[in-house]
């Protein structure tokens, strides 16, 4: 999770692969049930929603054969996100509600931030905007509380798309979605630079750029965006890469 998190989407998938194989060769069913639910979370970071639904089924299959509740429910909305992702968010709100569940029953509040991104953008999908705003706030709330932050930017840029979905989500009275999407979006962008984490950068960077390209401003788009992408060695197959280049050719 560190390298994809530090740009290095590539060495990710190596890693976690190295310890799937680890695990196997161990016979140890709870590190690979470690392993295999880490893989399905690394390939939803690199947004590969079919590399996502392939190992949440594995690691569903693995979790519920050992009785391993934690994974059980990992497994359950790395899948619901999959779905939602690949345009099912009505298959997708079951599995979110069962994984949402079997956390409640474990306690667990480790990685809670990034499980509750997960369900902020399933609920968005299913244009279920008003839920979202509260939930994120809850998440950067919980992350306060348990000093958890390694998500914290990618939660401040889900805020703004939120705000910005269908032009619908609410907003304060007197207040303008599109410049408090803005405020999120700089957030984002902010504290992934004081993490050096250039994954959740390149994200927050793209949906700024997107906005000001809407606002016909694509020259501070392109001074914004570029520079960002030229960072990057690897990776280029990832959607955020290619989502990325193609905003900068339609910029320049």
């Amino acid at each position: 999770m560190a390298l994809w998190i530090l740009g290095y989407p590539e060495q990710a998938v190596a890693r976690i692969g190295e310890a799937v194989a680890l695990a196997r060769r161990c016979a140890h069913p709870f590190s690979l049930a470690w392993a295999t639910g880490f893989t399905a979370v690394i390939h939803q970071l690199r947004r590969d929603s079919a590399s996502t639904a392939e190992w949440a089924d594995r690691t569903i299959a693995l979790a519920a054969e050992q009785g391993f509740p934690t994974w059980l429910a990992t497994g359950l909305i790395e899948r619901a996100w999959a779905l939602a992702a690949g345009g099912d968010s009505v298959g997708a709100l079951p599995l979110l509600e069962q994984s949402t569940s079997t956390f409640a029953s474990t306690g667990q509040e480790l990685a809670a931030t990034l499980v509750l991104g997960l369900a902020s953008e399933i609920h968005t999908a299913a244009g279920r905007p008003t839920q979202v705003l509260a939930l994120l706030d809850g998440a950067l709330a919980l992350g306060d509380k348990n000093s958890e932050h390694f998500y914290a930017a990618e939660l401040h840029r889900l805020q703004g798309e939120a705000l910005l979905a269908d032009g619908q989500a609410p907003a304060a009275a007197g207040t303008d979605p599109v410049a408090n999407a803005e405020r999120y979006y700089r957030r984002a962008i902010d504290i992934a630079r004081s993490q050096q984490a250039k994954s959740f950068e390149l994200r927050a960077a793209t949906s700024l750029a997107r906005l000001w390209r809407d606002q016909s401003k694509r020259a501070e788009a392109r001074d914004l965006l570029a520079p960002l992408y030229a960072w990057f060695t690897e990776g280029f197959d990832t959607r955020d890469l290619i989502e990325a280049k193609a905003l900068l050719e339609e910029l320049s």
